[in-house]
């Protein structure tokens, strides 16, 4: 009898501690308080102004830089088989080349001016090919090709024009495609860079047009 009277003691101890805890555990819960939906929006990041059109990105800037060196050395080709060459088709799209891309140029060299940046003119760099020395931009010609050119003959350097400057606008326009567009700031020279890939892309066509028409 005894034996049992401790048993029943005993599970009624434990029934009542779990009960204890049980209580407790439920006083806790109650007393912390619910967490609110505006805790849980602080979490999310705040959206982004856009950015201000009317001033401009290091994108902006390293765009119109290398935009300048494309542009000075479209000149360049130009002016070399102007001096050299005779093929009135030729010198005309030459003379053409020399016109725009030059004040192309200048356009891009204006803004960052006007930015207080900094660039180099392509006669600034060390004219030989290598490190740190001439830019190697996609599609650019290497200094020793325009080397090359002074020493060519006419038709030579007619045909070496006409293929330095079609591989020269199209890495042109692959560089506007992967470095203008949205990655741009500025918002005047963002609608000016559409007009100039339209204008690159019809000088493409033109180049390829003569390429094909004097067999070259």
């Amino acid at each position: 009898m005894k034996k049992i009277s401790i048993g029943i003691l005993g599970v009624g101890v434990v029934a009542a501690a779990i009960t204890g805890s049980l209580v407790f555990l439920n006083k806790d819960k109650a007393s912390s308080p619910p967490q609110s939906e505006n805790s849980v929006k602080e979490d999310k990041p705040k959206p982004q102004p856009p950015p201000d059109p009317k001033k401009h990105s290091y994108m902006d800037t390293d765009f119109a830089r290398k935009m300048i060196v494309y542009n000075q050395q479209a000149t360049e080709l130009a002016n070399l088989v102007q001096h050299g060459g005779s093929d009135s088709d030729v010198l005309a799209l030459a003379k053409e080349i020399t016109e725009t891309h030059g004040r192309t140029a200048d356009k891009y060299a204006n803004w960052l001016k006007e930015w207080g940046e900094t660039y180099q003119n392509l006669s600034d760099f060390p004219q030989t090919d290598g490190h740190d020395a001439y830019p190697t931009f996609t599609g650019l010609a290497a200094a020793y090709e325009l080397q090359k050119m002074t020493e060519m003959s006419k038709a030579e350097l007619e045909k070496e024009f006409v293929r330095l400057i079609l591989q020269h606008h199209e890495g042109a326009l692959e560089h506007i495609k992967n470095m203008g567009g949205d990655n741009l700031q500025y918002g005047e020279m963002k609608e000016f860079v559409k007009t100039d890939t339209e204008h690159y892309t019809k000088e493409v066509k033109s180049i390829t047009d003569l390429k094909n028409a004097k067999g070259y």
